[in-house]
């Protein structure tokens, strides 16, 4: 196991910086830790939209949901990812944590426009009910 995670370590660090350097080990904790929270946070959007579009397919209400989560993903979630890890044009290029928050705010874009819009067809519903 010793000889396993420094390695493994190495490893993570070679995917998320694009080279390896033999830090202290508290340093590649700290790394995977930050990635962890980034995965978690993405895990929490894609759970909440996840809910709300198969509330709306449920409902045979599609196409909102097709385009919202295309634009979401396409060009918010992916172009922030790509100006945020691979350019200088907002911060300093961030690498793989970029694309993570791209894909984060992607994702909550995504979650709160369908929860809008799930909202609106609900009090639809509800309107044609009385």
């Amino acid at each position: 196991m010793t000889t396993v995670m420094p390695n493994t370590l190495g490893n993570m660090l070679l995917i998320f910086h694009g080279s390896w350097h033999p830090l202290p080990l508290s340093l590649g904790m700290a790394t995977t830790i930050r990635v962890g929270h980034l995965v978690g946070q993405q895990s929490i959007m894609e759970l909440k939209k996840a809910v709300s579009a198969c509330a709306l397919r449920g409902m045979k209400v599609t196409k909102p949901v097709f385009f919202i989560t295309f634009i979401a993903y396409w060009p918010i979630g992916f172009g922030l990812g790509a100006v945020l890890g691979l350019t200088n044009w907002l911060v300093p290029a961030m690498g793989a944590h970029g694309f993570w928050i791209g894909i984060i705010v992607g994702l909550s874009v995504a979650a709160v426009l369908l929860a809008i819009i799930l909202k609106r067809t609900l009090l639809k519903l509800e309107q044609k009910a009385d």
